[in-house]
């Protein structure tokens, strides 16, 4: 029975060492990735030209080296504000992904007063 024990205690430690040293081995390739001044940056821009009114947009930026893409981001533009996703790829397979929000929101004149913002809405 203690040997079991002894035994799956050892297991868990290992795999909990072997994930953290993933993550800094990703980290790392996504600081080589940002820090490389020899990548080619593509931007596409995917706004739907033809609604006039409509005031969104959509963005599409790669990274790119001799036929290979290290980094993709896409930015969109939504009613309450802009999702923002970010892929790092190594040897063309994704080993980081993030995506953001960022809301786009106006306070009242009382919210404003609550939170202690010293602001005038005209």
């Amino acid at each position: 029975m203690k040997k079991t024990f002894t035994i799956i205690l050892t297991l868990i430690g290992i795999l909990t060492f072997g994930q953290e040293s993933d993550y800094s081995e990703i980290d790392n390739h996504t600081k080589l990735i940002d820090s490389n001044t020899e990548l080619i940056e593509l931007e596409f821009d995917l706004t739907n030209k033809s609604d006039s009114t409509n005031s969104e947009y959509a963005v599409l930026k790669i990274w790119h080296k001799e036929k290979k893409i290290f980094k993709i981001i896409k930015e969109v533009s939504v009613d309450y504000g802009e999702i923002k996703s970010e892929i790092y790829l190594v040897g063309n397979k994704p080993i980081k992904i993030i995506e953001s929000e960022s809301m786009n929101y106006y306070l009242t004149d009382s919210i404003a007063k609550i939170k202690g913002y010293s602001i005038d809405i005209e």
